[in-house]
């Protein structure tokens, strides 16, 4: 797989015969990774209407079920179709705001909160065990849970250590990979924890996930034809001016401004470094252009198909809060090879 493809592209991909049912399907970059891989998503859970909307004029689904993974594990299991039992690989990368280490996570940690504002309310921090209700009622070969690296850092690590207890006590057997997107042939520097299970009926070696690509510089995705269409506004402006006249440090930049910091979160963007992880708020200077990324170079960045649909979804947003397609890709295989081919063959 590429990072720079199309959709399409996904009808030439042969099916490796494994199912795959994601909660919290978002926008559908999950299901791309998997679609890349050979698997086959039959259904999904997402309590976001918009994001589901967006999912599904990509990649309609057999079942579909637009509620909270709460609502979903309370379903009479007489009710859930008999091919959502047992089934392959269950996946799940839920909002991680409560880990996040760019949040005061303490002060939101089990609290109820509203992640977008046309969603229900719901507790974060009470999400992972939602889904672990859901691991035991499913009851998957393989489970794959995705977050934010702040949740094996600092106080969470308590929380990590409840998550582990459920998962024996449902006899599973984790693992816990902190990957590096750099290494993973993508041109952006970005870290995430991913929680990968399977039953303890199935005795198999530990799974070995090891990524060391050549890096990506943002000189490889560089758009040099670019347009003004995503033009910097006059605040960033100034800022931009420090680092053509020399001023490499924000700081410096941010004190000239307004004489305080204000500016914490802008990163500036060279040609031959990896880029810096890409945040919601859009900050991403390629200061020598006075400009933000543009759509090229974001679709590069997130190794996402040039033709998928947004419908009226901003763009940075849903990219920002998704898992890029080609890391996906590359781990979905590793668990084909070494977890999925080899309980099959048992």
């Amino acid at each position: 797989m590429e990072y720079k493809w199309k959709l399409k592209d996904l009808e030439k991909v042969e099916h490796n015969g494994y199912k795959v049912f994601s909660c919290f399907s978002c926008g559908g970059w999950s299901s791309m990774w998997y679609k890349n891989a050979g698997y086959e998503i039959i259904g999904t859970c997402e309590i976001d209407p918009q994001m589901d909307k967006v999912y599904q004029k990509n990649f309609p689904t057999k079942y579909r079920y637009l509620m909270g993974v709460q609502e979903f594990k309370n379903i009479p299991k007489k009710e859930i179709p008999s091919d959502l039992f047992d089934i392959d690989l269950l996946d799940w990368s839920p909002p991680c705001s409560t880990f996040s280490t760019a949040w005061l996570r303490e002060r939101v940690r089990w609290k109820e909160k509203v992640f977008r504002e046309w969603q229900a309310k719901q507790i974060l921090s009470d999400l992972f065990f939602d889904y672990l209700d859901i691991v035991e009622k499913l009851n998957p070969k393989v489970v794959i849970a995705e977050n934010v690296k702040g949740l094996i850092q600092g106080k969470a690590k308590w929380y990590l250590k409840l998550i582990h207890e459920r998962f024996t006590e449902l006899w599973y057997k984790t693992q816990i990979f902190l990957l590096n997107w750099a290494t993973m042939w993508l041109p952006q520097k970005r870290e995430r924890v991913f929680i990968i299970a399977h039953r303890k009926e199935y005795d198999l070696p530990k799974l070995k996930l090891e990524f060391n690509e050549e890096p990506i510089l943002f000189k490889e995705i560089h758009d040099r034809s670019w347009r003004k269409d995503r033009p910097l506004t006059w605040k960033y402006l100034e800022v931009s001016k420090c680092a053509k006249y020399g001023d490499n440090s924000l700081e410096i930049a941010d004190y000239r401004y307004e004489g305080k910091r204000n500016f914490f979160n802008v990163s500036w963007i060279y040609d031959d470094k990896v880029l810096p992880t890409i945040t919601a708020s859009d900050k991403n200077i390629v200061w020598w252009e006075d400009r933000k990324l543009n759509d090229t170079e974001l679709y590069c960045w997130w190794s996402r198909p040039t033709d998928y649909n947004f419908l009226n979804v901003d763009k940075v947003y849903l990219i920002w809060m998704s898992v890029p397609p080609l890391m996906m890709f590359k781990i979905s295989d590793e668990i084909r090879k070494q977890r999925l081919d080899l309980i099959h063959k048992s």
